[in-house]
């Protein structure tokens, strides 16, 4: 069975763990396993940063969306269609 290695979604890039086997042991495994290595394109690279910078931010959000829940669950909240559908027309979403 040859060792399997998981790459965490969470962990900076580069970063692999290996699974299923305690380091340096394992029926059969070589107490020092080959180094492999992951490549990635320069575009994936900032996507994986941007992505990292974008979980780690803040919902600055959360008091409006607190607000609008309010507002609905009074049944005070009336949301003008024609603007949401100028809106989305226009390349807003």
């Amino acid at each position: 069975m040859s060792q399997m290695r998981k790459i965490s979604r969470q962990a900076p890039l580069g970063s692999v763990e290996l699974v299923g086997y305690p380091r340096g042991s394992a029926a059969g495994a070589p107490a020092s396993a080959p180094n492999d290595s992951l490549s990635v394109t320069p575009a994936a690279g900032e996507f994986i940063r941007a992505r990292a910078a974008v979980d780690a931010a803040p919902d600055l959000r959360d008091g409006r969306v607190a607000e609008l829940r309010e507002r609905v669950s009074r049944g005070e909240y009336r949301p003008d269609s024609a603007a949401i559908a100028r809106h989305i027309l226009d390349g807003g979403v």
